[in-house]
């Protein structure tokens, strides 16, 4: 399923982690997609995935859909906004 989400190639030839996989499912899937992968991990750990995700994971929409949709289920400890990219250093 994750192939349809994640088209580019890792990295100098590394893989693509799982959590990295689930959360792009979470962020561009389905529905179905949606459904099946929330059916297959858990709210703990697709909680957990939104925990450790990088600032290119997630959108805005897809964070608060999610934030809500686990925090319904029991997951409260989800931060409120979604891991951002720092602007220090930039020219």
């Amino acid at each position: 399923m994750a192939s349809r989400y994640l088209w580019w190639e890792p990295v100098a030839g590394h893989v693509h982690s799982t959590p990295r996989k689930i959360a792009q499912i979470m962020h561009l899937g389905t529905y179905e997609d949606v459904r099946r992968v929330e059916a297959l991990a858990g709210a703990a750990m697709l909680a957990a995935i939104m925990r450790q995700s990088q600032p290119s994971w997630f959108d805005d929409k897809s964070w608060d859909f999610w934030r809500g949709r686990l925090m319904a289920s029991g997951e409260t400890d989800i931060p409120e906004h979604r891991p951002a990219r720092s602007a220090a250093g930039r020219a």
